[in-house]
């Protein structure tokens, strides 16, 4: 049996090796295993493969690189790093001495994904550009498939060393090879890669286009549960950046109902912290936190310490969203300490944030600016717009009210640009609030923070437009109470027979500051009424009493509504004719007034 049908299956390459060994056709053997270990391994059922090995005489493994190139894929694929990494290295070095070059390509592709499965991305790096990328460029490897393989290895690193751009050219380029040669499964991965990079960066018309056609191909070539797992990340991260978390949560437990039922021990870490991420943005702090500890009891039985590092940030930003700083420093100065270049900028952007929360506005400017730059210089500008963001507020509070502006302008300038209303980490709401209502104030992109406060915020965006409500501004005044009856659902029918406009937003706006009392408006507009026969309320003398009676001075009110100060007067004197206060027996206006406050407190008008 020294040959195979031309598509032979696995369980007929499993006989045919086999058989050799029992003839002691070892030489046959490893040859016909090392040459169909890839479709052996694929279905992840090692151990078949496993089996055959000790048929083996134990010196071939010393002797035949071929065999510690096999074995080293089967601990691979067992989860047996440290021993595969050091047989895939010795066959790696023996393919190159004796110049099997594609071979040794194959034993550095291995080699790399282990350390990219692990975080290790230098290491990773060293194989790609040092060991593979040399030896393609001087023509020594000319097989298509491999080179493909290297320019997706390279799409997948990319993003971790800082070259997020660079990420989608290697994977265009990886598409370009498998699709020449009608690899469906290459060109799924390829797809996989730029959606998943297009998404990060905030260009989701692009990621969605790559999304679909890498389902198209997952359909045609019957990929399986992993490439589904895939997928599935795929589109909860695409509804997750745009602000759709009810269906980002539903696909999320989906994908981890399916990575554990799969077993596919890396995912299943990642589908925990996926949940942790997504309840934390809904606000579920409880849940968030059931999540994080369930990843990380699975890091420890797993022995997957290399995750242990992003829990710790993932969790410490939950710890500030709860106002818990100092567990949250703890834990993000533990992450530090374990992370290479790329991870320790993205948790020092969590230190960055506590410490603005803290007002330590000098040591937040430092790591903001330490990492806007290394996130500008990978071309990640959705990250770029987060840490603008918050410079913003830090200059803002520092009283440096130029540079707020500036950087304002710039992360809601991108924002527009791209027609986005928002990112998808640290994301503060309190602190984000904060800096669209100063958008608001100072004009700077208005709609985009409109849209903000409506499509992201929400209602934990509604002290921040309460505040809006104290200000001199009145278009600003217009633009806060309308965001607040959007966000809040306040429809003010109790208001419903006052058409004047002016009073009417006046109104709003007193009843949202909680200085009119929405449930008394009903008898006060009846008390009000100044033409009783035809029983219609009066807004001007509506307006001028919840004006008067929470402090307003008189040349305010006037402004307010649009009369003259003289008007008012007069308005003022028929309220206390109304309420019965005599013009006698006060040393001082102003007590006058306050008796006038009294009753209205009373009568729980205001």
């Amino acid at each position: 049996m020294n040959s195979l049908p031309t598509d032979p299956d696995i369980p007929t390459v499993l006989e045919a090796v086999r058989t050799l060994l029992q003839t002691a056709a070892y030489d046959q053997a490893g040859k016909m295993l090392v040459a169909q270990i890839e479709m052996l391994l694929e279905p992840g059922d090692w151990q078949a493969v496993q089996a055959l090995l000790p048929l083996f005489p134990g010196h071939l493994f010393d002797e035949d690189p071929d065999l510690r190139y096999v074995e080293g894929l089967v601990y691979a694929k067992a989860g047996r790093v440290q021993e595969a990494t050091k047989l895939l290295e010795r066959a790696r070095f023996s393919y190159t001495t004796h110049q099997a070059y594609s071979k040794a390509v194959k034993c550095s592709l291995e080699l790399a994904r282990l350390c990219l499965s692990r975080d290790n991305f230098r290491t990773a790096y060293y194989y790609l550009a040092e060991e593979i990328q040399p030896l393609i460029a001087k023509g020594l490897v000319t097989d298509p498939t491999l080179e493909a393989r290297f320019f997706l290895r390279m799409a997948e690193l990319c993003p971790d060393i800082g070259k997020l751009r660079t990420a989608i050219d290697y994977a265009k380029q990886a598409f370009a090879v498998y699709k020449a040669i009608d690899d469906i499964n290459g060109q799924f991965y390829a797809l996989v890669r730029l959606a998943g990079t297009t998404t990060h960066l905030g260009d989701y018309g692009e990621a969605a286009s790559k999304l679909d056609l890498a389902w198209s191909c997952y359909s045609a070539g019957n990929l399986g549960a992993n490439a589904q797992a895939r997928l599935l990340n795929l589109v909860i991260h695409q509804n997750w950046y745009q602000g759709k978390l009810p269906e980002a949560l539903t696909q999320a437990y989906a994908y981890q109902a399916l990575v554990d039922q799969e077993r596919f021990s890396n995912f299943r870490v990642y589908a925990r912290m996926l949940l942790g991420n997504l309840h934390r943005t809904a606000g579920q702090f409880d849940l968030a936190q059931h999540w994080y500890a369930e990843a990380r009891g699975l890091v420890a039985e797993l022995n997957y310490q290399f995750y242990a590092p992003w829990i710790d940030a993932q969790t410490a930003w939950l710890r500030v969203l709860e106002g818990h700083l100092d567990e949250a420093r703890l834990l993000i100065h533990a992450s530090l300490k374990t992370s290479d270049l790329g991870q320790a900028i993205s948790f020092q952007v969590f230190l960055a944030i506590i410490n603005i929360v803290d007002k330590s506005w000098a040591v937040a400017n430092r790591l903001l600016r330490e990492s806007l730059t290394y996130y500008r210089e990978s071309g990640d500008m959705l990250s770029c717009c987060a840490l603008q963001f918050y410079l913003t507020l830090v200059h803002l509070r520092s009283g440096q009210a130029e540079t707020a502006q500036t950087y304002l302008r710039q992360a809601l300038g991108w924002l527009a640009q791209q027609h986005l209303d928002g990112f998808p980490h640290w994301w503060h709401p309190p602190l984000v609030s904060e800096v669209c209502a100063y958008a608001l104030q100072v004009d700077i992109f208005p709609d985009v923070a409109e849209r903000i406060f409506v499509n992201r915020l929400g209602k934990a965006g509604s002290n921040a437009l309460r505040a809006l409500l104290h200000g001199n501004s009145p278009v600003v005044h217009t633009r806060a109470g309308g965001l607040l009856h959007l966000i809040e659902g306040r429809t003010f029918d109790e208001l419903a027979g006052i058409e004047d406009e002016t009073c009417r937003s006046i109104l709003e706006e007193l009843i949202y500051q909680g200085k009119l009392s929405s449930a008394g408006l009903a008898r006060l507009t009846k008390l009000l009424m100044t033409a009783q026969q035809r029983k219609t309320p009066n807004p001007t003398l509506l307006t001028v009493f919840a004006l008067y009676v929470n402090g307003y001075p008189r040349t305010e009110i006037a402004e307010k509504i649009g009369c003259s100060v003289a008007n008012v007067r007069n308005y003022i004197n028929l309220l206390y004719h109304i309420f019965e206060i005599p013009n006698e027996g006060f040393q001082h206006r102003r007590d006058r007034q306050k008796q006038l406050t009294e009753l209205a407190r009373i009568q729980k008008f205001i």
